[in-house]
């Protein structure tokens, strides 16, 4: 098995995360360090990570809905609450995407990083559906209703990449506020608040209900569940 992809399933992160720790030459193997990510590892072989002996885990996976004020990080933050305060600390876990600290939801955590993959990467093709109610103190509020709805339709550049088309639907509307669904195909940093952020809208909430086939469901805010994917 290749050195990434030990690590990875042995609860250190997702592929890119180990992947750096490799190249940072933070990897000893039988006492050399390792510099290459082709490096190949076996279950006899002795693999150190920062000076910490590594071996395999059980791997865990967690639904969280994610209350706002949290952090989706499982670095050393100061004063920060996160994401894995929330669950059981053995074994260690991470987060799969983030949610931002204003924003909550539904949000996965594992300690599985070829699962971890599979599920953030676009190519997979897991759906993300969100709430999003907004608000604006305005009489003009229907035309930036409408140009946001077009700039979700039509994409827009972040890191001078277009952004996948997304799906958004209107659920309630008032004079000056509504509440809307969105769906995206990827996973941008700060996608809807970026996109909404060109309107004069303003947000009110923002909360994730489903990734792919999992829902929030009765998952209360702060709380978990355990899950088993095949």
């Amino acid at each position: 098995m290749r050195i990434n992809k030990y690590l990875s399933s042995s609860g250190l992160g997702s592929r890119r995360s180990v992947e750096k720790l490799i190249l940072d030459g933070k990897v000893i193997l039988n006492g050399q360090r390792v510099d290459k990510l082709a490096t190949d590892v076996s279950d006899s072989d002795e693999v150190l990570v920062e000076g910490e002996k590594i071996g395999k885990v059980e791997k865990v996976y967690y639904l969280v809905n994610k209350p706002r004020g949290y952090i989706s990080s499982c670095g050393s933050t100061k004063n920060e609450k996160k994401i894995t305060d929330l669950v059981p600390s053995n074994p260690k876990v991470f987060p799969v995407g983030r949610l931002d600290k204003n924003s909550e939801g539904l949000i996965v955590l594992t300690n599985d990083g070829d699962y971890a993959y599979s599920l953030q990467h676009p190519k997979f093709l897991h759906e993300k559906e969100y709430i999003v109610d907004v608000f604006y103190k305005s009489p003009h509020f229907g035309r930036e209703l409408k140009k946001v709805i077009h700039l979700f339709s039509e994409g827009i550049l972040i890191d001078k990449r277009r952004t996948t088309p997304a799906r958004i639907t209107i659920l309630s509307q008032g004079f000056n506020k509504a509440s809307l669904k969105i769906i995206l195909h990827e996973g941008r940093n700060r996608q809807i608040r970026r996109t909404i952020g060109k309107t004069k809208l303003e947000i009110k909430s923002l909360e994730r209900v489903r990734i792919g086939d999992f829902i929030i469901g009765d998952i209360s805010s702060g709380c978990y569940k355990k899950i088993y994917p095949v």
